[in-house]
């Protein structure tokens, strides 16, 4: 598994990020760390993860904006999942496990999310719909997924070259999943699978 974490300025919170994957029981992952044109500390607390274990890999190429900088991790992952994270959230326990055994037991599906707990300046727990149709559904009016808890299958990406359009500023995750989803069937497992911060910086 392939985790794509883009980052720009989180200074505050990447190591936390970072160290909830770390902490995960299923151990075949790399982490691409990928700088978002970060000007504080981030990179530097990047670079020291990147030493200390060499599953994680810090990507410093010129990137302008997250779909850039997800399309840049795109190109560098080699797992033939994709699991997705953000620098100010925090990934629980068990997340990569459950997605893999999902993936592995339902083959014509591409894409699974789960739940998501809000924390910090706002709780609440998010149920996502579970199956393809309440998915399909949901997609009319936003996204059926939590973007950063997703996982979606490499091959999927390869074949298709469908990649995150940087013209959806703040959607491109969503957008991303209209044009993805016409290859295979989508879903979440019913699992509190990702936690999302809320605070003054959040872009949701």
């Amino acid at each position: 598994v392939s985790v794509l974490l883009p980052f720009h300025n989180s200074s505050s919170t990447l190591d936390a990020a970072i160290r909830s994957i770390a902490g995960q029981s299923f151990p075949e992952w790399e982490l691409l760390l990928i700088n978002n044109a970060s000007t504080d500390e981030s990179s530097s607390i990047a670079h020291d993860w990147s030493r200390r274990d060499p599953r994680i890999h810090l990507i410093e190429e010129p990137t302008i904006g997250i779909a850039h900088a997800l399309n840049t991790g795109l190109k560098h992952a080699t797992g033939s999942l994709i699991a997705r994270m953000d620098a100010d959230d925090l990934l629980p326990e068990g997340r990569l496990r459950a997605q893999l055994s999902w993936m592995a037991e339902h083959p014509a599906r591409i894409i699974c999310g789960t739940d998501y707990e809000l924390f910090e300046a706002a709780t609440g727990y998010v149920r996502t719909p579970r199956i393809d149709k309440a998915c399909r559904q949901r997609l009319l009016l936003g996204s059926c997924h939590c973007g950063a808890s997703v996982m979606i299958r490499r091959s999927v990406i390869e074949e298709t070259g469908i990649r995150f359009d940087p013209a959806f500023v703040h959607a491109e995750d969503y957008e991303f999943f209209t044009r993805l989803c016409a290859y295979g069937e989508i879903g979440n497992v019913p699992m509190l699978g990702y936690r999302y911060r809320i605070h003054a910086k959040s872009v949701s």
